[in-house]
């Protein structure tokens, strides 16, 4: 068992250093705990190979062979620590395919021990349905025991909701709106079925109080056409719906299962409904477990290259630490989150180069005890996607690809974050750097949002002069506006943000404004390119927006300076609005000058004054200089552009320096000419008119 230097294993290209004198132990799915742990009598349970091996050390190899291992416990890595110099590596045999299969009784991998690197195997929190009992209608049911009530099921690898009533697809987008209520506790709508036809007493009311969020309540009795329902214990923010505009949906309950696909769980028997289909052509998995990969290390855990395939709640969870690392991992169908840290105080944490996919409530969930975090290289898709299916505790915490809350310290860069329910990256806290990361595609399910969102969380608490954040050459696209709403915007800083730099981003296609800057101060936004946002009607929306609707808390000491706002779709260039005196106001809040607007179907964009109560004024360029005293040194288009001449808008969402070409001559906003190509280095752009 002894082994120096290197062990070569399976004598193939594979090689794993070793330090002189460490020793090798073996696990496989045929193994026994009361083997010698050896190559050819090995160990069944890593239990058995940390905890339960007195002769383990540091810099010792646990190697995991191919197969399922199916626990009767979760398994525990503590007690045993490496050092700095010499990690204990628990690693999946060279190209075998061990996976690790949790359940209930069984839920996680629990990692205590420092200095200990995991690698190169799965964890998988997923049990496929089999034996399934018809029950008639079409629907079937199995009983399956969950840790927590499921929040992930998959059919044929794809991330499947719950059913619900009205169906998504359904008139009003699967709404219906509240005729009246009674506090918290009740509401009352005359097109909501009488109990007769369906009662709904057990299932879950999903109330859409605001743009942005959903509160996830459960209905306790059904009368007439009125639901009485409570909270889920321990949620947060509860409010009272609105007469006529709150909005609403019904799930988990046998009623909801209409449609192929359609499920719900009861707490111990899961339901689905196949109609005149053979369950038995369909894969279904439901997630049993809560957390599966646990982490509580002081130092130096490392996940390296592992597959974490279904949770309930959280797939690997952090709870506090020095320089742990979660790296090359890949995450999927994440019942709530991908990656949180909570509670304990976490010191520089990295967070590198994962691939996270299918999550319902977010990607990774970073809150105040979190310090110094790098975020990096990450690819985070599908986030969200679906309105019933957020926590029940938090209600405006959902669907967010990266979530930095109260940091102090981060750097979240080169992040692909693709296709997410709500905002792309939000953060508060301290010394925050948010650069060259690409968002496309977010605030499907909620809006109000943005690609890139922040507000301020602490009472109107200054940031420190000399620490501002920074969000700096990120490429955010597509924001597409949730189907009960429309304010998808490119990046906003909200409720009086203070002291952020905003360079160099790059914002397009976005159906709300593509800088939102909302009674906040010490904004300096200069060198942004914004390109076709504002495509929504609602007049609120503008290439961009400066807004304060609070009058204790007018917007100061702004820059908003040489930035690009271009479009071929609209005339909205600029919108100022301020609930006290407009015509001081906007004399005030900072400086606006050095830009380029640039309208080339007609050259004559709007810029738009109110006080949303008796002062609406559309004004031109010349007049909007004349009465703000803004933009005295900016410029519309540059000369030469034929109105009718394409227009091409190039971006490099890459690290790599990168040549286009192009099929002629062409000038940018800024009078550049490109002759037959345009090179442009990472994470920048340029819109082109041909000439």
């Amino acid at each position: 068992m002894a082994t120096e230097g290197v062990l070569a294993a399976i004598q193939e290209v594979t090689v794993i250093v070793l330090p002189a004198g460490a020793k090798t132990y073996y696990l496989s799915p045929n193994g026994l705990d009361t083997n010698a742990g050896t190559f050819s009598l090995p160990w069944y349970s890593l239990n058995r190979a940390v905890s339960g091996n007195t002769a383990l050390a540091a810099g010792d190899l646990i190697l995991i062979r191919g197969g399922e291992y199916n626990y009767a416990k979760s398994q525990y890595v503590n007690i045993k620590n490496g050092t700095s110099s010499k990690n204990i590596k628990i690693y999946g045999y060279p190209h075998e395919s061990p996976v690790i299969k949790l359940k209930v009784g069984a839920p996680k991998i629990d990692v205590r021990s420092n200095y200990v690197e995991l690698k190169d195997f799965e964890i998988n929190g997923l049990e496929t349905i089999t034996s399934w009992t018809s029950l008639g209608n079409g629907i079937y049911s199995k009983a399956i025991a969950c840790e927590s009530p499921t929040n992930m099921v998959t059919i044929n690898g794809v991330n499947t909701p719950m059913g619900r009533f009205p169906k998504a697809n359904a008139a009003n987008s699967g709404y219906f709106t509240v005729d009246s209520h009674i506090a918290t506790t009740s509401i009352t709508d005359s097109d909501l079925p009488l109990p007769i036809v369906r009662n709904w007493t057990g299932a879950e009311l999903l109330l859409r109080d605001y743009s942005w969020s959903i509160m996830r309540t459960v209905i306790t009795s059904h009368v007439d056409h009125t639901l009485t329902y409570t909270a889920y214990p321990g949620a947060a923010g509860i409010t009272a719906p609105s007469d006529g505009e709150t909005q609403y949906f019904i799930q988990n309950h046998i009623n909801c299962l209409t449609e192929l696909g359609d499920w719900y769980y009861d707490g111990s028997t899961f339901y689905m409904y196949f109609g005149a289909n053979d369950p038995n052509n369909y894969v279904v998995k439901v997630a049993t477990v809560d957390v599966p990969l646990y982490v509580q290390s002081l130092s130096a855990t490392t996940i390296n290259r592992l597959t974490v395939n279904g949770s309930n709640l959280c797939s690997i969870q952090l709870d506090g630490g020095n320089r742990n690392t979660i790296k090359d991992t890949r995450i999927n169908f994440s019942g709530k989150r991908a990656v949180e840290n909570i509670g304990g105080t976490s010191m520089y944490p990295s967070i590198i180069k994962n691939v996270i996919s299918d999550s319902n409530n977010g990607g990774i969930f970073l809150d105040s005890s979190t310090n110094n975090v790098l975020v990096s290289g990450n690819t985070i898709t599908n986030t969200g996607l679906f309105p019933g299916m957020g926590s029940k505790l938090l209600r405006n915490c959902t669907s967010v690809g990266i979530w930095m809350y109260h940091v102090h310290g981060a750097n979240i860069c080169y992040n692909n974050v693709i296709n997410t329910g709500y905002n792309g990256i939000t953060f508060d806290g301290f010394d925050i750097s948010i650069d060259k990361n690409y968002i496309d595609t977010y605030c499907s399910t909620f809006d109000d949002g943005a690609g890139i969102y922040t507000w301020d969380d602490d009472d109107h608490v200054p940031q420190p002069i000399a620490n501002p954040r920074y969000v700096r050459d990120n490429i955010i696209m597509n924001g597409i506006g949730a189907p009960q709403g429309d304010g998808a915007n490119g990046i906003y800083m909200d409720d009086g943000t203070d002291n952020v730099i905003i360079s160099g981003n790059t914002i397009a296609y976005c159906k709300g404004t593509g800088l939102f800057v909302h009674h906040d101060t010490r904004i300096n936004a200069h060198h942004n390119t914004f390109y076709n946002v504002a495509s929504s009607t609602d007049v609120a929306y503008w290439g961009i927006d400066i807004v304060s609707q609070i009058p204790t808390e007018p917007i100061r000491n702004c820059e908003i300076n040489n930035n690009i706002v271009f479009s071929t779709i609209n005339r909205k260039a600029v919108m100022y609005m301020s609930n006290n005196n407009v015509p001081v106001e906007v004399t005030l809040f900072g400086n606006m000058n050095n830009n380029y607007y640039c309208f080339p179907l007609n050259n004559s964009p709007q810029f738009y004054v109110t006080n949303w109560s008796n002062l609406f004024l559309t004004q031109s360029f010349a007049q909007w200089k004349t009465y703000s005293g803004k933009d005295l040194n900016s410029v519309l288009a540059p000369t030469g552009i034929i109105a009718t001449n394409p227009v091409v808008f190039k971006y490099n969402n890459t690290k790599t320096t990168t040549a286009y070409a192009l099929d002629g001559t062409y000038k940018d906003a800024r009078g550049n000419t490109y002759v037959n190509t345009i090179t442009l280095t990472p994470y920048t752009s340029a819109i082109l008119m041909k000439l």
